[in-house]
């Protein structure tokens, strides 16, 4: 065993998805020699799944043994030792002191508190892992759950007398089993806890998915949620100083020296605060990050783990005029996490940083966080948006699903304060939900909009939702077209579209009329459908149909895209026919730039 100092203990605890119910296959019985796990019997023995034993005959695989891999291999000099305290169907009273649960017959936390009072003897215990809720998810207990969510957590932390890092997994998010209002409110009060609690972070369990009975994460889920759970470890530890080592006096002595001088500081300043920013006041990391060249590549990614207030002050003193896609990553994470105690605050920081990329994804962040909580405040924030906000949103950004039918949606949209937010969802969202219903209902709501904002791109949200929720003949949809739709509301680009879904479905009827088009736009875009997807199966036949393209630069722009497809397979080919090639001067010096590098 590991001597103390260096064993890293970390305490598993909440219900069912804590203690583990994905199938358990041969690389979960896979010991890794420095991940250890705390018996039933208090003995430290390598970690395999199962590992809890709250109820032995459906123990499975949970998110733990992945985390402490993950660590381990992290850090090669310490070993990591988890201690498993999950209770399947626990609810939150059974983890205050004394509590009882029957079905188990366990007391949840005195069982928990023994363990860890018996482990930390070899060890210092590092954190709690916790993920529990669904046996709260009811609306009298939900109501209660954040206090004594708190009082738990407190309570382990004290018996821990490490303080240490508390991580809060995020209930499941499964399409099949949509969540209740009770189960909003219990994923509220982990955001709220994981912000209250000093060291603490909110592990989210987007993209993960469940097994057949919608309730508890697959074992491929359970291993990933591990990750995430170590991620937000690992962003914790970098902002807590450690024992400080000779490389980090340095960097903090030389850092220092610079922020001493009254100018801007260049890559190796960046270097020095990637490798010393948690040894440093709260002062001088906000004097350094004011005066840091290229804040993408030296703070976005460092500040990740300080409490909110303080990654909104360093933040606030960034210059966006460069904003990278970490940048915008970490303002969406503030966001997030501020929009939890203060939405409207949370706009109004948005609304002063320079970059409409950055300020998109924050307002997304908000959106979904409040939608999360509270489907009807997210479209209620949504109908207030100004215009500057709806414009990021429409560049950048997406909105949430609300769960409307297509009329009730319509009306909805009809109220919303910006002109350029509500013309831009009737003309697109709005159109495509009735036309999933029906296309005459569709086609009636076009025609009570002002004629202004009657454009083409609402038929095409007709022919595509058409040809996506209610398959027919191609041959049906362009009678279609030709007789039932507004001449004002359609498009030659229609076409392009028509034949790119017509293709794989029969290719040889659609030969046969695009033979039968004359020379015009609307030939010219269904050729380019038709040639995108030829490329895909036969690109020489491709290559040959880009030359009956008339308009010579759709012509030129086809043949270029084409070469550049052929040439990571087919260098051979492309210096053969780039000498006689119909493309732009600059395509050309482009591929033969690219040819150079092939051979």
């Amino acid at each position: 065993m590991p001597n103390k100092e260096s064993f890293h203990l970390f305490v598993l605890a909440g219900q069912s998805n804590m203690a583990g119910r994905g199938e358990v296959t041969d690389a979960d019985r896979q010991p890794h020699d420095r991940v250890f796990m705390w018996t039933e019997d208090q003995q430290w023995v390598p970690a395999i799944d199962p590992m809890h034993f709250d109820k032995p005959k459906i123990a499975g695989v949970g998110p733990g043994r992945s985390f402490g891999i993950n660590l381990a291999n992290s850090r090669p000099d310490i070993s990591i030792g988890l201690i498993p305290c999950a209770v399947g169907g626990s609810p939150i009273e059974c983890w205050l002191p004394g509590g009882f649960h029957a079905s188990t017959k366990t007391h949840p936390y005195d069982d928990a508190v023994k363990r860890i009072r018996a482990a930390a003897k070899h060890g210092t215990i590092k954190g709690i892992l916790w993920h529990q809720g669904e046996g709260d998810s009811t609306p009298k207990r939900s109501q209660q759950y954040k206090t004594n969510l708190l009082d738990v957590l407190n309570g382990l932390r004290a018996e821990c007398g490490s303080d240490p890092v508390v991580l809060i997994g995020q209930l499941g998010q499964f399409p099949e089993r949509p969540w209740n209002e009770s189960r909003r409110r219990v994923n509220w009060a982990h955001r709220q806890v994981a912000l209250e609690l000093p060291h603490a972070a909110f592990v989210s369990s987007d993209g993960l998915t469940p097994k057949s009975d919608n309730t508890h994460f697959n074992r491929f889920s359970a291993v990933l949620f591990g990750y995430k759970y170590a991620e937000a470890y690992h962003n914790l530890q970098n902002v807590i100083p450690h024992d400080q080592t000779d490389a980090v006096v340095d960097a903090l002595d030389q850092l220092r020296d610079l922020l001493r001088r009254d100018e801007p500081l260049d890559s190796q300043a960046g270097q020095l605060f990637s490798s010393c920013h948690a040894w440093l006041t709260p002062q001088e990391r906000l004097q350094a990050v004011k005066r840091i060249k290229e804040p993408e590549f030296w703070v976005a990614e460092n500040i990740r783990g300080y409490p909110l207030a303080e990654q909104v002050a360093l933040l606030s003193v960034i210059d966006f005029s460069n904003a990278s896609d970490e940048l915008a990553h970490r303002v969406a994470d503030v966001s997030t996490m501020w929009a939890v105690p203060d939405v409207d605050a949370t706009r109004q920081w948005l609304s002063g940083i320079e970059s409409d990329y950055c300020r998109a994804h924050g307002l997304e962040a908000v959106l979904a966080t409040i939608h999360e909580r509270d489907p009807s405040a997210s479209l209620d924030l949504l109908r207030r948006l100004n215009d500057q906000e709806a414009e990021d949103l429409i560049g950048y950004a997406e909105m949430p699903e609300f769960d409307l039918n297509a009329q009730t949606w319509a009306e909805e949209v009809a109220k919303f304060e910006s002109d350029r937010l509500r013309s831009f969802l009737q003309s697109g969202s709005v159109v495509w939900k009735l036309a999933t219903e029906d296309t005459d209902a569709a086609l009636n709501y076009i025609a009570g909009l002002p004629q202004g904002q009657q454009s083409p791109r609402q038929g095409w949200q007709i022919i595509a939702t058409w040809m996506r929720q209610k398959p027919s003949p191609p041959s049906l949809i362009l009678e279609w077209i030709e007789t039932r739709l507004p001449e004002h509301l359609r498009s030659d680009d229609h076409y392009q579209l028509i034949a790119q879904w017509w293709h794989p479905i029969d290719r040889a009827s659609l030969v046969e009329w695009l033979e039968s088009l004359p020379p015009s736009k609307r030939r010219d875009e269904a050729l380019q459908g038709f040639i995108g997807e030829e490329s895909h199966a036969d690109i020489d036949s491709a290559y040959q149909w880009a030359s009956q393209i008339k308009n010579e630069s759709d012509r030129r722009l086809v043949n270029a895209r084409l070469l550049r497809r052929w040439l990571s397979n087919s260098p051979d080919i492309v210096g053969k026919l780039l000498p006689n090639a119909d493309v732009t001067d600059e395509d050309r010096n482009d591929l033969e730039r690219r040819l150079r590098g092939k051979w």
